[in-house]
């Protein structure tokens, strides 16, 4: 990113009786900020956990250059961490997400009950190279333990429809333990905590949450901030999933039709899929440069819809579409429409 440049200016300096001299005076040059800012952020801190969960982030990457960048393999500092690039090269503008995996298992012996940082350096290696440093960190308790691999998860869910999801906690050595407080970073996700039993060394809590039916489509990740009184363990975080899904599902979720040439064409199918026989009504939202065509009628579980794009103009193109339907829980469908044109 490029930060703004001062202009450059002109002035005359007069000394003592000599004729005035122009000096030119020029402002600093632009600062180009680098592949770092590509990043939201550069570090994660799971904080306290037990001794077993897999700790999962997205870093977002966001190309905010204006070119293409290519990025390399990521170097990882150690094996308790995997991380996946979804995507390789970005246009300018583009987005991706690294996904990084703290499994706390793998986390040796003598680097449990104490912070554990791991770093993953990500290579940028066009249009220069550089380099990026990520962190993960966690305390990974073996006094702890947690009745599911993975925190709090609702599994797959229709939009719209209530559901509930709970797991336990249990730590050791610690009969005193009690949750004060637990609380969601997730607007759409409501949790609570519960004393399920105590024994002469254990304290267990259920933490249950619910979700609201409005909670979006998609694949979602939130947090619970669970505070306690135990020392070391003030505040607690555990991972909260879930998968929305529409009543009415699109395939490909993007109609990403590519690089096409100015003055060419291309043609994408999208296919449209219910838990229920539904309608398509109308389509709108086109021009001249993208439309959108149903090939079938009538009321089906499945609708395959024609995407034509005519390259009109060089550079990237975004469109949405609104495909509106009967079904009263999904009245309208929105397409997103890409394709770089290029010259």
């Amino acid at each position: 990113m490029l930060r703004p440049a001062f202009a450059a200016f002109a002035a005359a300096v007069l000394v003592g009786t000599a004729a005035a001299q122009p000096v030119v005076v020029t402002s600093p040059p632009p600062v180009v900020a680098g592949a770092a800012s590509y990043f939201s952020e550069k570090e994660k801190d799971f904080g306290v956990t037990a001794h077993g969960p897999s700790l999962v982030h997205y870093f977002a990457i966001t190309n905010t250059s204006k070119n293409k960048v290519t990025m390399g393999t990521p170097r990882i500092q150690c094996g308790c961490v995997a991380v996946t690039l979804m995507k390789g090269e970005l246009a300018p503008g583009e987005t991706t997400y690294l996904v990084g995996t703290m499994n706390t298992p793998k986390i040796p012996n003598t680097q449990l009950n104490v912070p554990k940082s791991v770093t993953v350096s990500v290579p940028f290696t066009s249009p220069t190279f550089e380099e990026v440093v990520l962190t993960l960190r966690c305390v990974a308790r073996t006094d702890m333990v947690w009745s599911t691999s993975d925190g709090v998860s609702f599994g797959t869910v229709t939009k719209g429809k209530p559901a509930t999801a709970k797991m336990e906690v249990t730590l050791f050595n610690q009969p005193g333990w009690e949750v004060k407080k637990v609380t969601s970073s997730g607007a759409y996700v409501k949790a609570e905590a519960k004393a399920t039993k105590k024994t002469t060394n254990t304290v267990t809590y259920e933490l249950a949450c619910t979700l609201d039916p409005k909670c979006p489509a998609g694949s979602w990740m939130s947090e619970l901030v669970v505070e306690t009184n135990a020392p070391g363990i003030e505040k607690m975080r555990v991972p909260v999933t879930v998968t929305v899904e529409q009543k009415i599902a699109v395939t490909p979720g993007v109609a990403d039709l590519g690089a096409v040439a100015v003055g060419g064409a291309k043609t994408l199918d999208v296919t449209l899929t219910g838990k229920e026989a539904f309608k398509v009504l109308e389509v709108t939202g086109g021009d001249a440069t993208v439309s959108v065509t149903a090939k079938t009628d009538g009321s089906k579980t499945q609708h395959t819809l024609k995407v034509d794009l005519k390259a009109e103009a060089a550079g990237a193109f975004k469109k949405d579409i609104t495909i509106k339907t009967d079904n009263k829980d999904q009245p309208e469908v929105i397409l997103p429409v890409s394709a770089t044109v290029t010259k």
